[in-house]
């Protein structure tokens, strides 16, 4: 079992893993809710990978003005001057599609549907929208500076960074915009991150060094995968979720 628990020196998420599954994830200090809670999700054979489910967790020990609950599957808590959004399978639906809000998918899925795009076209169907495992949401006062997107998979290192991570980018970085967007606009998500369950916990970086998440010349969007060690967080060592965390939140607030 491990339970992450920090990001800019204040708790803020608690990730329960198991061997073959995540069993929650929490904001600290979450206001409990009136809505049912969906049991574990184990790991689902046919996809290949594991889903975290969220859960609520009150910390007595934090102020009231920490986190709460806006439904079963969304938090908001503020670190700093940041407003923090955290949202488990959020649906970005497509453009064209009445459902579709702020934050949308503009991802062409076939050759066919490439040949009959145009300006106004409708997209009503079921699937017509991409949703990663979990978001965060970053805002400072109204406006919003960028979406932090993590996918969870069981599976192998090098299945993560050769198979899912050029996947993943794909889906969410370049599929997923700002409605409102203009010609070259920066990107909205500003960072995708893989997550598995390995011995240690490590950050493998799509960039090399001193252009990698950590380094002097950081390059967004950060890409890249996250072991999660299964060993107590004083036991795990090297580049954890949590300093992850840190850094990310820290190259959004520099560059906005």
């Amino acid at each position: 079992m491990r339970c992450l628990t920090r990001a800019i020196g204040q708790p803020i998420l608690d990730i329960d893993i198991s061997i073959n599954r995540v069993t929650t994830i929490r904001l600290l200090n979450s206001q409990p809710s009136d809505l049912p809670l969906p049991p574990p999700a184990m790991l689902d054979n046919s996809e290949n990978h594991f889903v975290m489910i969220p859960g609520f967790y009150h910390n007595a020990e934090l102020q009231p003005t920490g986190p709460k609950s806006l439904s079963q599957t969304q938090w908001q808590t503020r670190i700093n001057n940041l407003e923090l959004n955290l949202s488990y399978e959020p649906m970005f639906w497509m453009v064209g599609n009445s459902r579709a809000e702020q934050i949308i998918n503009t991802e062409i899925r076939s050759a066919d549907e490439a040949k009959n795009n145009w300006v106004g076209r409708r997209r009503e169907y079921e699937y017509a929208r991409r949703s990663p495992d979990f978001t965060i949401e970053v805002r400072r006062g109204n406006e919003l500076l960028g979406l932090l997107v993590m996918d969870a998979k069981y599976t192998t290192m090098d299945l993560s960074f050769k198979h899912y991570l050029p996947e993943c980018t794909m889906k969410y970085v370049h599929g997923i915009a700002r409605a409102d967007a203009k010609t070259n606009d920066k990107r909205i998500v500003k960072a995708m991150v893989i997550v598995y369950a390995d011995r240690f916990d490590q950050f493998m970086d799509f960039h090399a060094a001193p252009y990698d998440a950590y380094g002097e010349k950081t390059q967004l969007p950060i890409l890249g995968v996250q072991a999660l060690s299964l060993k107590s967080p004083d036991q795990a060592g090297m580049r954890s979720l949590e300093m992850l965390l840190d850094r990310m939140l820290e190259l959004i607030s520099l560059a906005t």
